[in-house]
């Protein structure tokens, strides 16, 4: 018999064993940090882990783990589909249905608190209307970097954030792709971390010092935005209780009644936001905007995370930094005022002598074009029944010097080739139509149809340029074609139908055409390599075959498991026979 002292008696109790998810359980990156990982970032990442689509995750998957999808009608499921991935951005906000999804995420990956990959902490603080980007938008220098060190690509949420900027490199970030220039959603169906969701092209770029130019580097603002919004996402998951309300809207109460001494509208006016919206923010009708509140902290110096977590009063060192500034503009508005308001309101008569309204009225006969009376009288800073009280008959003199120079300009006009239109003509001398085709109808009926004759010359021209479009190899696009000529397609569309649908047809069957022969070739690509795998006597698995077809891997991934299949049988045919 075993003895004791050998072998240790044995432990009949069951071990801890983690409950078990759905989905693997990938980690969120920089969680309590001011780089900390978008919600739609980590919802992507999710599906490149278990080699899926977006579209089938979010769809297939985490939709049905949300109480309220799962007594959805699936009637409207193509419904949902064809918007959700549209406002998709709005899953780093504040709205009710973050909560859901995070939910979802929770419960299918084990992760928890992943609360802190959106803004719904702050809901109810400050309103989200303006918070986040409707598109996406990253850093491709922070892309290359984190690919030439080897560490996960993600998308943080501060990118996310309106009027921000690359915190790292301080540049502004990107929203259009360089290759396809297009502007993808937030949450594209294929999307994947790093790259292009329509072109499928990476989206790093090294940084080249000597080539970066100063409209590239952020503005103080951005720099303020970026630099106040990342310290509220680093320190949101310190905190020991969910911020409240009661502490920003004391804080505005606070910058009204003691910096600016109870006037609401000079408060307004030095912050740079409308005296109107201040009511509704004290009558709690309305959440303050959160530029509204990034304007205010920029504009005082205070740091954003402060104003809506810590009530400022005086002696604060923040606050009487505040005060100062406040203090510096007030005394400057009030200086600008007193300089301005005689020039700009002067009601007296005798504040201005005869002579200088008689000055400047001569001066304005010799200008080219020459103003009119309210013009004038809002120059010299007065009302302009002045000046028809002190020079009765100028108006007529200034009117017939105007009429004089509109015949002149129209003139000149018909003899410009091709002449200006109507519209062209007001842009550049200042004269209404209007005035012209009341004085001078016969100018303004040549006009008129020189307008016509040239519109008729640029339809013979566009007529054509369509015609010849439609023999044209390889075919245009619609929106190729429009830009060659300098108009949309809409114009193009509703000015030459018949033409228009040729194009239309002759370019999706040539895109129809080379997708047709791309997909021949990818599937000849991936035969040859699934059957050059198993004659070496390995499987052909998707991810192999994937990682030796040599371009990006994620165009036709759909397809692999298709070509394998028949590649595969093709070589046990061989073999058999």
């Amino acid at each position: 018999m075993p003895s004791s002292r050998i072998y240790s008696p044995l432990d009949l109790r069951l071990p801890n064993i983690s409950p078990r998810t759905g989905l693997y359980p990938v980690r969120p990156r920089g969680m309590g940090t001011p780089m900390v990982e978008s919600l739609t970032s980590y919802i992507t990442r999710i599906a490149q882990a278990h080699d899926v689509s977006n579209r089938a995750l979010v769809a297939n998957y985490l939709r049905f783990h949300i109480p309220k999808a799962q007594m959805a009608d699936h009637s409207q499921d193509m419904e949902w589909k064809r918007h959700f991935l549209e406002h998709a951005h709005t899953l780093n906000g504040m709205q009710d249905r973050v909560k859901d999804w995070i939910f979802a995420v929770e419960e299918s990956t084990g992760f928890s608190h992943l609360r802190y990959l959106t803004m719904i902490n702050w809901s109810g603080i400050f309103s989200g209307r303006t918070l986040l980007r409707h598109r996406r938008a990253w850093c491709s220098h922070c892309y290359h970097d984190w690919r030439a060190s080897d560490q996960e690509i993600y998308e943080p949420l501060l990118w996310a954030i309106a009027d921000s900027i690359c915190l790292i490199h301080q540049h502004t970030l990107t929203e259009r792709c360089p290759h396809c220039k297009a502007r993808p959603y937030v949450l594209a169906p294929r999307s994947r971390p790093g790259c292009c969701p329509l072109c499928h092209h990476w989206l790093g770029a090294e940084l080249r010092r000597e080539l970066d130019s100063r409209s590239d580097t952020g503005s103080g603002y951005s720099l303020s935005v970026t630099d106040s919004m990342a310290k509220l996402l680093a320190g949101t998951p310190l905190l020991e209780q969910p911020p409240s309300k009661d502490i920003p809207r004391a804080n505005l109460e606070n910058c009204v009644r003691d910096l600016a001494q109870g006037n609401a509208s000079l408060f307004a006016h030095t912050v740079a936001i409308n005296p109107c919206t201040l009511v509704p923010w004290f009558a709690e009708q309305k959440l303050p905007a959160f530029t509204s509140l990034t304007r205010i902290c920029y504009r005082f110096g205070i740091p954003l995370f402060r104003f809506l977590t810590e009530r400022l009063v005086a002696g604060d060192p923040d606050w009487e930094h505040a005060r100062n500034i406040f203090k510096q503009y007030a005394a400057t508005r009030v200086r600008v005022i007193r300089t301005r308001l005689p020039v700009l309101t002067c009601p007296d008569p005798a504040g201005i002598s005869d002579r200088v309204v008689k000055k400047a009225l001569q001066d304005a006969l010799r200008q080219n074009p020459q103003p009119t009376i309210p013009q004038l009288a809002y120059r010299l800073g007065i009302r302009k029944q002045i000046i028809y009280q002190r020079f009765p008959g100028f108006h007529k003199i200034l009117m017939a010097a105007r009429h004089s120079q509109l015949e002149a300009a129209a003139k000149a006009a018909l003899l410009e080739s091709p002449p200006p239109t109507l519209r062209e003509l007001e842009k550049q001398r200042g004269f209404p139509r209007e005035t012209l085709r009341v004085c001078f109808p016969g100018l303004y009926r040549e006009l008129a149809i020189s307008s016509a004759q040239r519109y008729q010359r640029k339809r013979e021209a566009k007529k054509v340029a369509l015609q010849a479009a439609c023999v044209e190899e390889p075919p245009q696009s619609g929106n190729a074609l429009a830009a060659r000529l300098g108009t949309s397609h809409g114009n193009l569309k509703r000015a030459f139908p018949e033409s228009w649908k040729a194009i239309i047809q002759r370019h999706a069957e040539y895109k129809k055409r080379e997708i047709s022969k791309k997909r021949a070739a990818f599937a000849e690509r991936v035969r040859r390599v699934a059957t050059d795998l198993m004659a070496a006597g390995k499987y052909p698995a998707r991810r192999k075959v994937l990682a030796l077809k040599g371009d990006s891997g994620l165009r036709g991934e759909s397809l692999i498991v298709y070509e394998v299949k028949q590649a595969f049988l093709a070589f046990r045919s061989r073999l058999e026979a």
